[in-house]
Parts: structure tokens; C-alpha cells; sequence
């Protein structure tokens, strides 16, 4: 399993591409088996993860900004049949940020507390806010508390997710390097 980290928008467009291909490649394997989606049975999963994509989105550099969004739409609208699952976040919301075209073809949506219920409604839908379902209304001090939307469910629904504070992300990530390099450990 490999993992890119990319720090800039040139490194995120070729990130893109790559993923691209792998799709290419795997939708040709489809075609031959005559398989309508990827399984997990057939081989790993592709994760994308993009943090603060109004940044990408937004660049100065604006052909490269629109090659991305181009590449984006294509890997979130094509990417589940062929095993890619896209996590995109956005500290600050807009609709301006977060084009409907990308944000429309996002099946499950998280929205955390939000400070305007427009920036609610950007990740929960158009008028969701004004159903009842509002992000804003959720306590700050409830860390982990969200609304999400997707799958069956055509309302939101308030979950509690786990909340880890900076110390229990450097412990797993410790533990992760540990697993990783195969050193066992005893304790969980």
C-alpha cells in the first residue's frame, strides 16, 4: 500500500492523475470480468483524502485550479465503481468554495458545528437549516457531535463521532508506525 502526501496544487493535480489511471486501469478489469463495481475481494481500496479544498479550488494559478476541479468531479462521480472513496473537508464552507457540481456527488456529508447556517447548508443541502437541521445549533463544547447525511437516510441525523485531542493522534500514529514496521505489541 503506498501513501502520497502532497503539499501543493501541481502535487495534488499529478495525485489526481495517477488516481485516474489506477481507475482506467481498474474499470478495464471490470469491463473483462463483466463486474459492474470494484469489491474489496478484487484488491484495496484507493483512499482520497483532500483537507481544505476551497484552497485548491481558489488557487491563484486558475488552469491549474480548474484541471483539479476537472479531475475532482471525474474521480467523485466515476471513483466508488472502481473501489476510490474521496474525503474531502472544508474548515469554512461557502458556496462559493465548494462548488455544487462536487458537493452534489458526495454521497455521505458530516457537517460539524458550523458558524452560519448557510455554511451549514453548503455540506447538508439547501434548506436543511431551515428544516431543522442546522449545524450551528450544535454546542461547541460537544466535541464530535455532527449531522450526517447520506446513504438511506434522506434526513440528517445527529451522531456522536470519536474525538481525539492532540495527544491520542500522536499515540495511534505511534502505534501505527509500530504496526506498520511490524513491531507486536502486547497491550491495545
Amino acid at each position: 500500500s503506498k501513501v502520497t502526501v502532497a503539499h501543493s496544487l501541481s502535487e495534488s493535480n499529478a495525485v489526481l492523475k495517477e488516481i485516474e489511471s489506477i481507475m482506467a486501469l481498474r474499470f478495464q478489469f471490470l469491463a473483462q470480468d463483466r463486474l459492474r463495481k470494484w469489491h474489496r475481494n478484487l484488491g484495496s481500496l484507493v483512499f482520497l483524502i483532500i483537507d481544505e479544498l476551497p484552497i485548491l479550488l481558489n488557487d491563484p494559478d486558475a488552469k491549474s485550479a480548474k484541471e483539479f476541479a476537472v479531475s475532482l468531479r471525474k474521480i467523485v462521480s466515476m471513483g466508488r465503481a472502481a473501489g476510490v472513496v474521496t474525503v474531502v473537508a472544508a474548515q469554512k464552507p461557502s458556496v462559493d468554495s465548494v462548488p455544487s457540481v462536487i458537493r452534489d456527488l458526495i454521497d455521505y456529508r458530516l457537517a460539524f458545528r458550523s458558524a452560519t447556517r448557510e455554511a451549514s447548508d453548503v455540506i447538508l443541502g439547501s434548506g436543511q437549516a431551515a428544516r431543522g437541521y442546522s449545524a450551528t445549533e450544535i454546542d461547541s463544547n460537544l466535541r464530535g457531535v455532527a449531522y450526517l447525511l447520506g446513504g438511506a437516510t434522506t434526513d440528517p441525523q445527529l451522531i456522536r463521532c470519536f474525538y481525539l485531542d492532540e495527544e491520542d493522534i500522536a499515540q495511534r500514529l505511534d502505534r501505527a508506525v509500530e504496526f506498520r514496521n511490524g513491531i507486536r505489541r502486547t497491550t491495545i
